[in-house]
């Protein structure tokens, strides 16, 4: 499924118009008779006082076909208006004429009589603005956000909830706090960003007509469980043996931290790989072998709990075999272990996964890297790697996540809130699992570990991030159906990856 930004969804309305003479307001009616079947099937019990809040837009024109037809199946609708009618658009005004003809009760949004009434609604929908918005919602209608958000009654967002950006889905000043967005025909990048996660409930699409070889070309893609499951391996034959599923070499742990190589281990076990080499520090390899019993635990020279560059001659030997090496986990951040991470990085031509700390060192010093590799980073390490703000970053995460893959020639996962994977050709991927139980340490050596395994089976490095990434998520989401996500643990997130997997090959063989 594609995901779109504003101005692709307006490209594409316009040439369904134009192109294909389709007028817009069949789009319009389209838009609305989604919403409200949406509305219905979610909110089928609440459709007893609905308010319909309606701008000036296009939005606004959807908004007011939903309340007519709301009105023609004789559920109580009032509608809320606010600006001139010589502000609104050619298909607003046209259905303003048609509410009132049908005489449907209408408010200005003006004064304390609105507001006394709004109180007393079941349900509201927000039909004010839309994806056009450009500044900060201010002056009534945002006094009117704030009103509906102190209401605690559902509200239903046509295409966004008020307030939000479209593209990067951050609040412009103040927005409403939907509980059900429906997007009209593809759903809008900023839907699916962080901070808007917390503001437009459930999202659902609704067809409105756009063709869908008009959208063939778009960058952005749902990752969802069609597409990973379509990414799961084939049966494995009953002749195979270990050597068939690939050899990871891991390059992880500190004094200190030696979970964090752990982790990555027993997540890479869980992805199927033959076969696995954790190489350590030697003064943390006793406590890594007892806990990752399957993988050979090799010991590194290393000073102070930590690694230098007299391992680099022992990590190359260890790779001359390995199928793909994962960098970074609980590296910590001493100079001397960034020289070994950059050597390795410039003197092993094998596919790798950089992550954490190995980020960190990389960013430093950035250089070609190897073919077939694959970047990890969280909002902190990304900002190093592209030398900006964290904060920035996170305003813009499609843009941000596209240019590291531009950047460094391979596939990065920029982690986090659904979490985007881009590759160095344009597109990107929106990841639609996971959950608040994942942000925690350790997460993000699972993610790791995963993905490595994968790239160790032969798996190209965008594959083996798009499958890693959504089984790391629906593992996190299958545990937090069962408990709490304040009370995940990291280690019951790995147990989980097993059940996710069967769930994921169940949806492919369905």
């Amino acid at each position: 499924m594609k995901v779109c930004s504003v101005r692709e969804m307006q490209s594409l309305d316009e040439r369904t118009i134009h192109e294909l003479g389709i007028p817009s307001l069949v789009l319009m009616e389209r838009a609305a008779l989604g919403v409200v079947a949406a509305t219905a099937q979610h909110f089928g019990d609440r459709l007893n006082n609905v308010h319909i809040l309606a701008g000036t837009g296009n939005n606004g024109g959807d908004a007011l076909a939903v309340a007519r037809i709301l009105h023609n199946q004789s559920i109580p609708v009032h509608v809320g208006l606010h600006g001139a009618d010589s502000k609104r658009t050619a298909d607003n005004r046209h259905q303003l004429e048609l509410v009132r003809k049908l005489n449907i009760p209408m408010l200005t949004i003006e004064g304390s009589h609105f507001a006394s009434h709004i109180t007393g609604a079941s349900l509201v929908i927000d039909g004010i603005l839309g994806i056009g918005l450009s500044r900060p919602m201010v002056g009534l209608w945002a006094s009117v956000i704030e009103l509906v958000n102190a209401l605690h009654v559902p509200v239903v967002a046509i295409d966004i909830p008020s307030g939000l950006d479209g593209d990067t889905g951050q609040v412009h000043g103040v927005a409403l706090r939907a509980s059900l967005t429906v997007a009209c025909g593809l759903l809008k990048q900023g839907l699916l960003m962080d901070p808007a996660l917390d503001w437009t409930g459930r999202t659902e699409s609704v067809d409105i007509g756009i063709p869908f070889h008009y959208t063939l070309e778009l960058p952005g893609h749902l990752l969802d469980e069609d597409l990973a499951a379509s990414l799961l391996p084939q049966a494995r034959p009953r002749s195979a043996h270990k050597g068939n599923f690939g050899h990871l070499v891991i390059l992880a742990g500190s004094q200190g931290m030696s979970g964090a190589a752990v982790m990555a281990a027993k997540a890479a076990l869980r992805s199927g790989v033959g076969l696995l080499h954790v190489l350590v520090p030697a003064s943390i390899q006793a406590q890594v072998a007892m806990q990752v019993p399957e993988a050979m635990v090799v010991p590194l020279p290393d000073h102070d709990g930590h690694l230098t560059l007299d391992a680099l001659p022992m990590v190359q030997g260890q790779a001359e075999n390995a199928s793909s090496l994962l960098i970074g986990p609980g590296l910590g951040p001493e100079r001397a272990t960034g020289q070994l991470v950059r050597a390795c990085i410039a003197a092993i031509p094998r596919p790798m996964v950089i992550d954490a700390d190995g980020l960190n060192h990389f960013a430093q010093e950035p250089m070609p890297l190897p073919h077939g590799c694959l970047l990890t980073p969280h909002a902190g390490e990304m900002a190093r790697l592209l030398s900006a703000s964290a904060r920035e970053l996170q305003n813009r995460r499609v843009e941000a996540v596209g240019q590291a893959a531009r950047q460094f020639g391979c596939p990065v996962i920029f982690k986090g809130a659904n979490s985007l994977i881009a590759d160095p050709q344009g597109n990107f991927w929106v990841n639609t699992t996971g959950n608040p139980g994942l942000a925690r340490g350790g997460s993000g050596d699972v993610l790791a570990g995963l993905s490595a395994g994968l790239l160790a089976q032969g798996r190209p490095p965008l594959q083996a991030a798009l499958l890693g990434t959504y089984w790391h998520g629906l593992a996190g989401d299958a545990l937090a159906k069962r408990e709490h996500d304040v009370t995940m643990s990291v280690g019951e997130l790995i147990s989980e990856l097993p059940h996710a997997y069967s769930q994921m090959l169940k949806s492919r063989n369905a």
